[in-house]
């Protein structure tokens, strides 16, 4: 009796850990939809679409990154994801939207750059290219 309460306890656990681990995982889906629904002013039917994009980008971006493959190709990889996700969440927004979108991650590149460039003045990691140059 004790190995059968004890083997139900156990997959209880391990269910549960599951289910935080897919919680964990949907969060940065939940975060960038809300964050562009309040910028973008998104109905809810369209912020249920962009969960749903970002649902999945997040799902091939962390098979990229544990993927054996070299730094360039998972480079090149994610580029060509933000390509398709870009691709995937313009139809769902209305043109005033899309120019929005198009601004918010302007802002957010200058915001990515602005950030390397104080790492590497602090003698942070260099990210050099294939042919050994910085690559930005």
């Amino acid at each position: 009796m004790n190995k059968i309460i004890k083997k139900l306890l156990i997959a209880l656990m391990n269910m549960s850990m599951l289910s935080v681990q897919a919680q964990r995982d949907s969060m940065p889906a939940e975060r960038m939809a809300y964050r562009l629904k309040n910028y973008l002013s998104l109905s809810e039917d369209q912020t249920l679409r962009v969960k749903e994009v970002y649902r999945a980008q997040g799902q091939k971006m962390k098979a990229i990154r544990q993927s054996t493959d070299s730094t360039d190709v998972k480079r090149t990889a994610l580029k060509q994801l933000g390509i398709e996700t870009d691709q995937q969440l313009m139809p769902l927004l209305t043109s005033e939207q899309q120019k929005g979108y198009i601004e918010v991650k302007g802002k957010i590149k200058e915001a990515l750059r602005y950030k390397m460039q104080q790492s590497r003045q602090k003698g942070g990691k260099r990210h050099k290219t294939a042919s050994g140059e910085d690559d930005f």
